[in-house]
């Protein structure tokens, strides 16, 4: 036939450039390696043949046949019939135009049953194309590259070809090594039906491609490695939702990528996980950080005693509930509290006063702590088991940590049970402003005056009964007492 001679001579490098023009500054002289012959009308079961024995005894050169339809014995005799001017318009049961691509490396004919007809109730011309190709990896080249390229030239050359491609209603691309289905938006498949796209490298499938093709109802992606991570989760969920298109065995299709998901099923995969904003959460996350550093900044510098005063406070207030509950009765008048270079005053001045002289029982740490007791508890539990806490305060008292605590302690009992239950004495003229906060605290909340061991002077004699008087009060709160005399400034 006429094709097997046109083929024979290009491959040869016979073809006169008068009939055949290369298209390009120069004449085709080298063997070609591809070949590729679209024959505009149809082709033929003889011309397919001719192309499989050419591809089986021309080692190194492959041809892909194709056309506007793939004719078998009746159609082409319409087409016949047609071109002499016999007949009339198409037959009802014609093909009737078409695209048709077929590969000649792996020969296959089309029988009657696989050219789809038109119903006799259909008034417009109807289109069959299929397309089978089996060729390998430069077929993928082929077909997305040049075949679209050469489809839009003679698109273009005839407006008829439009509408053949536009009706084509059947697409079989499987075997191809096809990575990606972007090429569909630009092929104008408007009356597509059914494709099918298995054993291909399709990993990940972008849904919008299925916009393409609105009259889609049979989709075959079986034996492609999907990729189950969240780039496929737009696919995922159009193959659950959507009413139209029937994605063949979809649920047994199996994730090959990453890893960790190797084996598992595709439409397993939670596309709930996918829908948090990573770079969102960073960013939220970022932003609680810095406005808590600053608050914690903020706090720290500006709050920080009084928020360990509110947390001591409802310590004292867990521990006086309880000692109320079990009726713990007052084991001593009152607790010293004193620093430890402050000791030799307290047992040379204050013991053999207070409690020889005067008869009371005072508790005092290095004697009347328990042994193996934290000293936290031990504190707690000998401040409220006396009716006062006599702070003895210095400048190397407030310097204690220690010290610290058992004023603190004291002082949360006050603000707690309302009772006046602190007694401060000083033994050094001390400023207000080197006072800590729990000094002030207790001066502005119970407006007292305090008992000043300096300013007793010879008259000592008088500030040992201003405290046994302190220590005769009654714990009723009241605001305004004469019994300690102290300093103004204090």
């Amino acid at each position: 036939p006429l094709l097997h001679d046109t083929l024979d001579q290009l491959i040869k490098g016979r073809l006169k450039d008068s009939q055949f023009p290369y298209l390009g500054a120069s004449s085709l002289r080298d063997r070609p390696q591809d070949i590729i012959v679209f024959l505009i009308g149809g082709a033929t079961y003889e011309e397919a043949l001719t192309v499989y024995d050419l591809n089986r005894c021309t080692p190194g050169v492959r041809i892909v046949l194709g056309g506007s339809s793939i004719h078998n014995t009746k159609s082409f005799l319409e087409e016949v019939t047609l071109a002499t001017g016999h007949g009339g318009e198409t037959p009802q049961g014609s093909a009737g135009t078409g695209l048709g691509l077929s590969s000649s490396s792996s020969h296959s004919s089309v029988s009657d049953s696989e050219v789809k007809h038109q119903s006799e109730d259909d008034q417009q011309p109807f289109l069959s194309c299929i397309i089978t190709a089996a060729m390998g990896s430069w077929f993928l080249f082929l077909l997305q590259s040049f075949l679209l390229f050469l489809l839009s030239v003679l698109l273009h050359s005839n407006p008829s070809l439009a509408y053949a491609l536009k009706n084509c209603t059947g697409l079989d691309l499987s075997r191809n090594q096809l990575r990606s289905l972007d090429f569909l938006t630009q092929a104008n498949l408007s009356a597509l039906r059914w494709m099918t796209l298995s054993y291909n490298e399709l990993t990940v499938i972008n849904e919008t491609v299925f916009q393409f093709l609105p009259a889609l109802t049979y989709l075959d992606l079986s034996g492609n490695p999907f990729t189950c991570d969240c780039s496929n989760t737009g696919f995922i969920q159009w193959v659950k939702n959507n009413k139209q298109t029937q994605v063949v065995n979809a649920y047994w299709y199996i994730c090959s990528f990453p890893l960790s998901k190797q084996g598992t099923k595709l439409l397993d995969f939670d596309i709930q996980s996918c829908w948090m904003d990573v770079g969102f959460l960073c960013f939220i996350s970022s932003s609680c950080l810095v406005v808590l550093t600053l608050l914690s900044s903020f706090i720290y510098h500006f709050l920080r005693w009084q928020l360990v005063y509110a947390f001591h406070l409802f310590l004292a207030f867990l521990y006086d509930s309880r000692r109320r509950r079990k009726g713990v009765l007052h084991h001593y008048d009152a607790f010293i509290s004193y620093n430890v270079h402050d000791e030799a005053w307290v047992l040379n001045e204050m013991l053999p006063l207070l409690e020889g002289e005067q008869g009371w029982r005072l508790c005092l740490h290095h004697r009347d702590f328990q042994p193996g007791k934290p000293i936290i508890e031990n504190i707690t539990d000998t401040i409220y088991g006396s009716r006062k806490t006599i702070c003895v305060i210095s400048r190397r008292y407030l310097q204690s940590e220690w010290c610290s605590r058992e004023i603190q302690m004291a002082s949360f009992r006050l603000f707690d049970e309302q009772k006046d239950v602190l007694i401060l004495l000083f033994l050094e003229e001390i400023p207000a402003r080197q006072l800590s906060p729990y000094y002030r605290m207790r001066k502005l909340v119970k407006r007292r005056t305090y008992l000043s061991w300096p300013q007793a002077g010879q008259h000592t004699g008088v500030f040992w009964q201003n405290v046994r008087r302190a220590l005769e009060t009654g714990d009723a709160p009241t605001e305004t007492t004469d019994l300690l005399t102290g300093p103004a400034g204090h």
